[in-house]
């Protein structure tokens, strides 16, 4: 999840890990290969605004198959790659950002591999 800061990525993955998704990380993210991994030290720990530091339940690592940046949601998608990983990249903005993202996993368009 790619935003500036206060742009409602936490509260996308909230969101996400409310509508059956798991938190890989928050804030630190090691990329090694495609897989995801946070720190040791922060492993399931997120930070909600307004109410400090949350433990949820998290797998030690992912492999990245979509890079979603929050921010003003395009009306069509279009082949967008993130510059550095090569997978599909998708712009949401907060307000139905799950839905949206479960549909673009669903998408042909984005060929998950």
């Amino acid at each position: 999840m790619l935003g500036p800061a206060g742009s409602g990525k936490s509260s996308v993955v909230l969101a996400l890990v409310r509508a059956g998704f798991m938190l890989v990380a928050d804030d630190q993210v090691i990329v090694t290969d495609g897989v995801a991994r946070g720190p040791a030290a922060l492993s399931g720990l997120i930070e909600v605004r307004g109410v400090g530091i949350v433990q949820l339940p998290y797998l030690r690592a992912a492999r990245i198959v979509i890079a979603v940046t929050i921010g003003r949601a395009e009306r069509v998608a279009g082949a967008a790659q993130h510059p550095t990983l090569g997978i599909p990249m998708i712009n949401v903005d907060v307000t139905g950002a799950v839905a949206r993202i479960e549909a673009s996993l669903r998408c042909p368009a984005i060929r998950i591999v």
